[in-house]
């Protein structure tokens, strides 16, 4: 029971000080269902901080989801440093943002989350649901998206597995 309250004390400390460093990552069960009703895809999704730009608050993001032991897909991009303290503004001022505080239970354990759902978030997408925990490298405890396609693609992740490496200090 200690170790347990001593890994969120030094993780919310982290969270706080920090912005997240290279090797952090979030692990998340990955459902994909086309809304035909065809038996959904399931894998994991695993998003990974794996480098920081020197002359800026500039992290570079990795996004692999693999299906029956396949990759299927790999993104990289760069995440801006005002992505990670917007965020936690964000969650830290919840209700105020038209979201609600909810308690949430997944395979990496219970969190205290702001839930928003958002209604059509971009063209692609009819609607978004997330569950974000500044805890959690980039803050996704759950999410539900449904896209805009034929299919009415229904994709979910739940956090499994992460890890918070420490990153710069926040200016």
């Amino acid at each position: 029971m200690i170790k347990y309250v001593t890994f969120l004390f030094m993780t919310a400390s982290q969270a706080l000080a920090a912005d997240p460093g290279i090797g952090s990552y979030a692990k998340y069960i990955y459902k994909s269902q086309e809304g035909n009703g065809t038996p959904p895809s399931i894998g994991v999704q695993i998003d990974s901080i794996v480098g920081l730009n020197p002359s800026g608050p500039n992290y570079q993001l990795k996004t692999e989801v693999l299906v029956l032991g396949r990759v299927n897909t790999t993104s990289l991009w760069n995440l801006s440093g005002n992505y990670f303290r917007n965020t936690e503004y964000f969650i830290d001022h919840c209700t105020q943002s038209n979201g609600n505080i909810e308690n949430l239970k997944v395979a990496a354990g219970k969190f205290s989350t702001c839930h928003i759902l958002f209604n059509q978030p971009d063209q692609a997408t009819i609607s978004q649901e997330v569950w974000l925990n500044n805890e959690v490298p980039m803050f996704k405890v759950k999410q539900i998206r449904i896209s805009n396609d034929a299919n009415k693609t229904r994709v979910s992740l739940e956090l499994q597995d992460f890890k918070f490496a420490l990153g710069p200090v926040q200016k």
